[in-house]
């Protein structure tokens, strides 16, 4: 039987009730288009974000999976009306929005009677700036270009749970009573007191945590590794693969994984695709690699701070085949010579 796609399906596949050939459907919908997969990965950081999956005990009648889909797309909606506003300084930049009234209109049915109505704090950063922020308990966070962090207005009150979608350093003030967590969409780092950092950008492959002091948790919710928890020491750097969902280990050196909130660019053997992403996201333009090839051309290079785009593109291209234009929109593009 041929199932047509439509939004309820990536409901049960959110709620994981989704059959093996629904599944199958919401892939094709998914690799039909580059626009589908955007919207998938909006609907799934809503819906992690504003927890509409816990405000109801059962979803097993179409009227209550209508409910859910209706909610999360009013939550979209209204996600995507909100303006940021920015605050620069020469050092950092810090966007600070309240959002009293986000997760405010909850739908009201009995499963929801009881459920306090939650608002949250967002702190975003643009691509092109950098910014950090202190916590009410202490904690420091610095965030990379193009990222946000949420966390509840009562953020140390009664939990120190935050959401991250982007990178950041933590450095984390000791609570062992109030254990911090920071969730992303697909992994979970709990930590009492410590210091890490953490990349899980929507539209990355990958997610990656490497731990410099300290040790943390790390919680896998969607992996087909058998160890769901891993436990991190030191210099100890772990991925996990969104697309085959196997995770990987390995040594490396922290302070030099950190560098980039010092201002420094540092690649150790990543591919020129990465590469251009990260560039992209710190310089705010648009990169296009004309040839496939030349984005799985290697790099291992670091660059200082306060180093710019044309010098760093110039040194990229002495060590390969390669040229790189700008275009009358402002975007670059890097060829094959």
């Amino acid at each position: 039987m041929n199932i047509e796609f439509n939004e309820l399906l990536l409901i049960k596949y959110f709620l994981k009730k989704s059959t093996e050939q629904e599944n199958k459907c919401i892939y094709e919908w998914l690799t039909s288009a580059p626009e589908h997969k955007k919207e998938f990965n909006r609907l799934k950081f809503i819906w992690h974000i504003s927890s509409i999956k816990n405000l109801y005990q059962k979803t097993d009648t179409l009227h209550d999976l209508q409910e859910l889909k209706n909610k999360l797309y009013r939550r979209k909606n209204r996600w995507e009306k909100i303006r940021w506003i920015s605050y620069t300084s020469v050092a950092a930049v810090s966007v600070i929005i309240i959002l009293s009234s986000l997760f405010g209109d909850l739908i009201k049915s009995p499963s929801l009677q009881n459920k306090q109505q939650a608002s949250s704090t967002e702190i975003f950063i643009p691509n092109g700036l950098e910014g950090n922020i202190t916590l009410a308990d202490g904690t420091k966070v610095w965030l990379n270009s193009g990222s946000r962090i949420i966390y509840p207005e009562n953020y140390c009150d009664t939990n120190r749970n935050i959401f991250l979608d982007g990178e950041a350093y933590f450095e984390v003030k000791s609570d062992k009573a109030h254990p911090f967590k920071v969730e992303t969409s697909l992994v979970s780092v709990i930590v009492t007191g410590t210091r890490f950092n953490l990349s899980s950008y929507a539209d990355d492959n990958t997610i990656e945590a490497t731990l410099c002091q300290g040790i943390i948790t790390m919680r896998f919710k969607d992996s087909q590794s058998e160890q769901q928890d891993l436990r991190l020491n030191p210099n100890d750097k772990v991925t996990y693969h969104k697309i085959n969902r196997k995770i990987g280990k390995e040594i490396v050196n922290g302070q030099q994984e950190t560098s980039w909130k010092d201002g420094i660019l540092s690649f150790k053997e990543i591919p020129l695709r990465e590469i251009v992403r990260k560039l992209e996201r710190k310089f705010n333009v648009t990169i296009r690699i004309r040839d496939r090839q030349v984005g799985e051309y290697t790099y291992t290079a670091t660059f200082e701070k306060g180093k710019g785009l044309q010098a760093i593109l110039e040194i990229i291209a002495t060590s390969a085949p390669i040229s790189f234009q700008k275009e009358k929109d402002g975007s670059i593009t890097i060829l094959q010579t």
